[in-house]
């Protein structure tokens, strides 16, 4: 996970008699459901650090179609366009802000934009303003998936076994980019497993989000880390639709460790533009613990969901040294590996080589 650190500049006056105080505009976050997981049906809340007007909210909803900048492709169009509480319901949505100003609650159709399917963002529009009329000057993105409820497969899973580049971006508490050079193994069933292990850019010249598999090697220092979870791939209405199970992910930093608590990946399957499987949803975890090595002082932050997108990567193409379910779980990585006992559940490799003979 690489770190990119902004410079911030504090302006103190020493000495005056009197000043006057900073009053910053209203920051609004998406609150996660219990889980991290939203499903069919369950609203989407934004708590606002202070009460706003609600006259001022103003958001979109887009399909999670972007570039590696993260900015939106041309061809994309909201599927919600500028909604407010007067202009509300829009299409699908209904847009309600609470009697004392410091949440919304928006209501999608479970039938439409509310039904499990693939990640959507959430758009804040610049302009939001507090009780004092101090307005946000910058778009707020939230990115966010539904669900399904679960059941078991009536049909055999298809899905293209190997390694894959899973790659997405956070902001808090620090902006990062997080690479994982993974190996995935899927049965019939739906059950699968997945263990990567950090990938950095071969060279500066390359983006730090970058999915190209030739400008990304897995990280051998000591600041490597790998990742083991677990999940299930459900059939329904002619979707492959994904989740994993909670894990704690580990991320050495340094004189810090990063923990990312109850990590989740959710998301669908769809065709790449190469033709292969492609994983496209969000990651999201409930809490960010910042844990100095030395003092054992911790620091925690609110957790958050970030979309993601993980390629399938051609054997020949495959970074050299990353994990191997069923072979080898650490690979290269030297620094952080710690696979679960019992990683995967026993039989879990027999019968997936049975079943790819």
């Amino acid at each position: 996970m690489k770190y990119v650190f902004k410079t911030c500049l504090l302006i103190a006056a020493l000495g005056a008699l009197s000043c006057e105080e900073f009053d910053p505009a209203p920051e609004a976050r998406l609150t996660l459901p219990e889980g991290g997981a939203f499903l069919p049906g369950n609203p989407l809340v934004l708590a606002f650090s202070e009460a706003v007007r609600p006259d001022t909210l103003r958001v979109q909803i887009w399909p999670d179609q972007r570039d590696i900048e993260g900015a939106f492709l041309s061809s994309a169009e909201p599927v919600v366009t500028t909604c407010t509480v007067d202009t509300s319901p829009c299409g699908d949505l209904t847009l309600e802000v609470s009697s004392d100003g410091e949440s919304a609650t928006l209501l999608l159709d479970e039938e439409g934009l509310g039904k499990s399917g693939p990640p959507y963002v959430l758009h804040v529009l610049p302009g939001l303003e507090d009780e004092a009329g101090n307005a946000t000057g910058q778009d707020l993105y939230f990115d966010y998936q539904f669900r399904s409820n679960m059941f078991v497969n009536e049909d055999p899973v298809e899905f293209d076994d190997g390694v894959y580049i899973l790659v997405g971006s956070v902001t808090q508490p620090l902006p990062a980019v997080l690479t994982l050079i993974s190996d995935v193994k899927v049965l019939e069933t739906g059950e699968f497993y997945l263990a990567g292990a950090e990938g950095d850019p071969i060279s500066s010249d390359f983006p730090n989000n970058t999915r190209n598999p030739e400008e990304l090697l897995v990280d051998e220092e000591d600041t490597g880390f790998t990742a083991y979870v677990t999940g299930f791939i459900q059939l329904r209405e002619g979707k492959r639709l994904l989740e994993t199970q909670p894990v704690n992910v580990e991320i050495p930093l340094g004189p810090l460790v990063v923990t990312l608590e109850d990590v989740r990946l959710f998301g669908e399957i769809v065709e790449g533009p190469e033709g292969f499987d492609r994983i496209e949803g969000t990651l999201s975890f409930t809490k960010v613990v910042l844990t100095n090595t030395s003092s054992g002082a911790s620091t925690e932050y609110d957790g958050d969901a970030t979309a993601v997108t993980a390629d399938y990567v051609p054997p020949e193409l495959a970074p050299a040294g990353h994990p191997v379910i069923c072979e080898d779980l650490c690979g290269v990585v030297t620094g952080t590996c710690e696979p679960p006992e019992e990683y995967p559940r026993t039989d879990f490799c027999d019968e997936w080589a049975q079943e790819n003979q």
